[in-house]
C-alpha cells in the first residue's frame, strides 16, 4: 500500500517487491485445502500445519485482489495465480458465515479431516469483524461477479437479524446457535470498517476509486500522491 500511495514511484519499488515475495511465500507454504477442496491460509506451528484459521486472515483475499488490480508491473503468471487464490480463499471465508445457523462467522476455527464437519468453530464468538466484507468489496471491484454482492447481502441480513439492538449493534457469544445471545459490546471498527466496506460493496466504482485512494488498515481512505523527492510525499 505504501507503493500504491506513491502512485508506484520507482524509488519505492522495494515495497512492491517485498510484498510479492511475501505473497509467493504464503501461497507456496501456508495455503492448504480442506477435505472438500476449500482453500484457506493455514497457520505454521514449528514447521507443521496448524490446521486452524482465524477470521482476521479473511483480509487476505482482498489484499491479493488489490494487488491484481493495481500493481502495474505484476507479471501475468502471478496476476492469474493471485486472482485465483483471492477468489478461492474468499469463498472459504464466506463459508465460515454460511455454514453457521446464525449466518455469522466464528472468531477462530479448526480444520478436521472429515468432509462432514471439516471446519469447526473453536472460538464461536462473533465480534462484528470487517475482514470478510472488506475482501468481498475488493473481489467485487476485481471481478464484477454479482455473487460477492449476494454474499455481502446475506452477511448484512444476518447482522441485522442477530446483532442489531435498540441503541446500536453487538457481537454474539455463540454463532452456532440459531438465536444467539449478544455480547453487549459494539466494537469501534464495526462503524469504521465493517459498515463502510458493506456500503462500498454496493456502491459504484467512482465512490472512492481504487486508482486514486488507498485504504489503510483501519479503512481510512488516503489519497495517492506522487513524491516530490525520494522518501517524501507532497501535501495532500
Amino acid at each position: 500500500k505504501i507503493f500504491l500511495m506513491t502512485r508506484q514511484d520507482p524509488s519505492y519499488t522495494r515495497h512492491a517487491e517485498s510484498w510479492v515475495q511475501s505473497m509467493d511465500g504464503m501461497l507456496n507454504k501456508l495455503v492448504a485445502t480442506t477435505p472438500s477442496g476449500l482453500t484457506y491460509v493455514d497457520e505454521n506451528r514449528n514447521g507443521a500445519p496448524g490446521r486452524s484459521f482465524h477470521h482476521l486472515v479473511c483480509f487476505v483475499p482482498g489484499m491479493l485482489a488489490l494487488g491484481v488490480m493495481q500493481l502495474d508491473n505484476l507479471d501475468s503468471w502471478r496476476r492469474a495465480r493471485y486472482r485465483e487464490a483471492a477468489e478461492k480463499i474468499g469463498e472459504f471465508c464466506y463459508n465460515l458465515y454460511a455454514k453457521q445457523p446464525s449466518g455469522l462467522a466464528p472468531e477462530y476455527s479448526t480444520i478436521s479431516n472429515s468432509p462432514e464437519v471439516e471446519v469447526q468453530p473453536f472460538e464461536a464468538k462473533y465480534v462484528l469483524r470487517p475482514e470478510t466484507v472488506e475482501s468481498l468489496f475488493l473481489l467485487w471491484r476485481m471481478t464484477k461477479d454479482v455473487k460477492y454482492r449476494d454474499w455481502g447481502w446475506n452477511i448484512f441480513q444476518a447482522i441485522e437479524k442477530n446483532c442489531r439492538h435498540t441503541v446500536g449493534y453487538a457481537g454474539l457469544l455463540d454463532v452456532r446457535l440459531l438465536n444467539p445471545q449478544k455480547d453487549d459490546a459494539m466494537q469501534s471498527f464495526f462503524l469504521a470498517e465493517t459498515l463502510k466496506y458493506m456500503y462500498l460493496l454496493f456502491s459504484d466504482d467512482d465512490t472512492i476509486p481504487l486508482d486514486t485512494w488507498v485504504f489503510n488498515t483501519e479503512a481510512h481512505p488516503i489519497k495517492m500522491t506522487k513524491p516530490l523527492i525520494s522518501g517524501s510525499c507532497e501535501r495532500l
